[in-house]
């Protein structure tokens, strides 16, 4: 059975998702790092100098990849929705690594 999902809504379970990882945001002097609570490994680094984003791609991008289907652009589209809407940041370029 196939089921149709509107962009909007995919969004939002794709937000919800990566919300339950659980994630601490730690403030440093220039950046922040979004760290996963239990390991405190980050898996995103925002310098707030210049609104760079870098995203662990193992970490997260791999996931969006294999769940949803994402291609790399839409991957860099949803990390700066999910930046904005959750911890109120203000990224302007969003880096796989």
């Amino acid at each position: 059975m196939k089921y149709i999902i509107t962009e909007s809504r995919l969004n939002n379970l794709i937000l919800d998702w990566i919300d339950n990882f659980n994630l601490k945001l730690v403030d440093y002097p220039s950046y922040y790092r979004i760290l996963f609570s239990k390991e405190g490994n980050p898996i995103i680094t925002y310098d707030k100098r210049n609104g760079y984003v870098s995203v662990s791609y193992l970490k997260i991008g791999e996931y969006l990849h294999s769940l949803f289907n994402l291609d790399r652009e839409q991957m860099e589209e949803i990390i700066k929705i999910w930046l904005e809407t959750r911890y109120n940041l203000e990224p302007r370029f969003v880096d796989f690594r």
